[in-house]
């Protein structure tokens, strides 16, 4: 069974564009969407097991709430009346460290995606900075979409799929896995490989022009480009906001490629590429089954 992993914090307004996102790949990959809720108790001299007993119930009760207000915002906004809503939901609601209960769940029950909501508030990203940082996703098949606060749901037409062209893009895992996304949502991909100006325009590799060639040729929606740009973060920027891009696809190899990316700390202030959904991938040290 597929499954889908969005955990969520409470009140947080950005969270339900992320939600909507979870429902509509849930709903067109007939998976199982866990909503994961962790909060804390409080403890002191006086704790007892009746007072940590009411707050374990008093924080179900808060998230129960929460999912209702993510059901009523989906209903009001994106439901259609003619469509049958066919979603398994998991609800687990536990007390504990999120960041754990995150790890424990996709490396022992095989996630396909994990969603999370992303603001540039660094007060109220903690707990996605944790998660990015962490080497949590290595050896697993999990992928990580990230839902920018900015981001309003709107079906996905055109994916930029950014590559370098490196040998280990032979791993048909990676294509595969952007065809998938592209199927589910009748979307066009842009294969697009940006080179310093000023430089050659780099040779493909055989099997790697095989492999972006065999799939255009499925579907002539498909493009594959190599384009001269500064940085890759300008050619990025630039790409997204020409030819309306949706979602940005990523394989995350670089450290440094994927802080800049999302961080204003870059000399080139690119936060606009935040605006819309990122699927990341991380560079697997084993191949994927």
């Amino acid at each position: 069974m597929r499954k889908i992993l969005f955990p969520f914090q409470l009140n947080k307004e950005h969270s339900k564009e992320a939600f909507v996102m979870a429902v509509k790949l849930a709903r067109n990959l007939n998976a199982e969407l866990i909503m994961l809720n962790v909060f804390d108790i409080k403890a002191d001299e006086k704790i007892t097991q009746e007072s940590i007993n009411r707050q374990i119930r008093d924080n179900w009760l808060l998230a129960y709430n929460e999912v209702a207000k993510f059901n009523n915002y989906f209903l009001s906004k994106y439901a259609r009346i003619t469509d049958e809503i066919k979603v398994r939901f998991d609800h687990r609601f536990v007390y504990g460290r999120e960041i754990d209960e995150i790890l424990s769940i996709i490396s022992k029950e095989a996630i396909d995606i994990l969603v999370l909501p992303y603001t540039n508030k660094k007060s109220e990203n903690k707990e996605t900075a944790v998660i990015m940082e962490k080497d949590i996703f290595s050896n697993l098949s999990t992928s990580l979409l990230l839902i920018p606060e900015q981001f309003k749901f709107r079906s996905i037409h055109d994916i930029l799929f950014t590559t370098d062209l490196k040998e280990h893009h032979r791993n048909e895992s990676y294509f595969n896995e952007v065809v998938k996304y592209a199927k589910i949502f009748d979307a066009r991909i842009h294969f697009v490989h940006f080179y310093n100006i000023g430089e050659k325009e780099p040779e493909m590799d055989d099997e790697l022009s095989l492999l972006i060639n065999k799939i255009i040729a499925s579907n002539n929606k498909h493009s594959l480009k190599m384009l001269q740009s500064p940085t890759i973060q300008e050619g990025v920027e630039d790409y997204v906001n020409e030819f309306h891009i949706d979602m940005i696809s990523v394989i995350k190899e670089d450290e440094n490629f994927w802080t800049s990316l999302f961080h204003k700390s870059t000399s080139k202030d690119i936060v606009s590429i935040s605006k819309i959904p990122v699927l990341y991938m991380v560079e697997k040290t084993k191949n994927l089954e």
